[in-house]
């Protein structure tokens, strides 16, 4: 049909609009660049300035105050890589220690229940292997400052460089006391000594060794732990705080450039940031576009 010269009704004709030559199909749209993801989370060119020290004097702080967050960001990510870096020697010390503290064992002495020894037996019953509650506290604090370690956030370097510190130290000491001096019950079984000055132990000779007895279960476990600490852990440790360490983010400002009573201003206000953690950009005399 033709009305006014214009022909309506026919069907079987595309009247869709063709794709854009100038937008390919969404197919064929290419993925973002490597480079291009890069350049996306790169830092900033005015906080990697900062980093690199270009700024002097009062810009110098005024930066780090205005960008203080950001400047915390990146410590963070810095130092929980350093943690994951190091998450397996941590995980293991935590699983060494639960093998301590879980540790239990029957007594394995005989029981006399005649009536003679009866309550004997319940006011001192033969000896267990375990750690003494010392020993416990010991090993449970320095269980604490591994899950401190692997689960920090928002922590500072000079906090877990102290959890690190404190840690060696506490395990050091749980060590020292796991490994004591022979028991004095075998010094008590000695008596005078013979004419060339060597004691004789009781219902022996003086060419006689005296038995000595297998180490227990428990025994074997404190020995591994003990060989464990000092041929892997400790050092592990001592290369954590290394690293932890070597992250420098918030380093040391540069001096005054001449304008001595505004740097001293702006420096307070930088310094109570490092003692609180917390940003204030609405600081009297901050300008926050900087």
């Amino acid at each position: 049909m033709e009305v006014n010269g214009v022909i309506s009704g026919i069907t079987g004709i595309d009247q869709t609009q063709p794709p854009s030559q100038d937008q390919p199909p969404s197919s064929e749209i290419p993925e973002p660049t490597e480079q291009q993801d890069n350049e996306s989370t790169e830092i900033p060119g005015v906080i990697r300035n900062l980093l690199e020290g270009h700024f002097k004097g009062v810009s110098d702080v005024r930066l780090h105050i205005n960008h203080f967050e950001a400047l915390q960001a990146i410590e963070q990510e810095q130092l929980q890589a350093v943690i994951e870096d190091n998450a397996a020697t941590l995980e293991s010390i935590a699983q060494n220690l639960a093998q301590l503290l879980n540790y239990t064992e029957e007594p394995t002495a005989p029981q006399d229940t005649s009536a003679d020894t009866a309550s004997a037996n319940v006011q001192a019953p033969a000896d267990s292997d375990g750690l003494t509650q010392d020993q416990q506290d010991s090993a449970g604090n320095a269980t604490e400052k591994v899950n401190e370690l692997l689960t920090f956030e928002n922590q500072s370097k000079d906090t877990l460089l102290t959890l690190v510190t404190d840690l060696q130290s506490t395990l050091t000491g749980l060590a020292d006391s796991l490994n004591p001096p022979l028991p004095s019950t075998i010094n008590e079984t000695l008596v005078a000594p013979l004419d060339d000055g060597e004691p004789q132990i009781p219902g022996t000779d003086a060419t006689e060794t005296p038995p000595v007895d297998s180490p227990s279960a428990f025994e074997i476990l404190i020995s591994e732990f003990i060989e464990q600490l000092n041929s892997v852990f400790l050092t592990a440790l001592d290369e954590l705080n290394e690293s932890l360490s070597q992250v420098e983010v918030f380093t040391e400002l540069s001096d005054p450039n001449g304008n001595g009573s505004a740097y001293d201003k702006f420096l307070a206000i930088y310094n109570d940031l490092l003692d609180t953690g917390e940003s204030n950009n609405e600081s009297p005399g901050l300008d926050s576009t900087i």
